[in-house]
């Protein structure tokens, strides 16, 4: 029970990481096209 709900827990924020990594991304390409 507690290992699966820890396991997740670390799924989520694995996405979540991958989301802010692809937001960091998309905003760094953007900058590069306003210049």
């Amino acid at each position: 029970m507690w290992q699966s709900s820890k396991t997740r827990i670390m799924t989520s924020s694995l996405h979540f990481c991958h989301y802010q990594l692809n937001q960091c991304q998309w905003a760094h390409q953007i900058s590069h096209l306003a210049h």
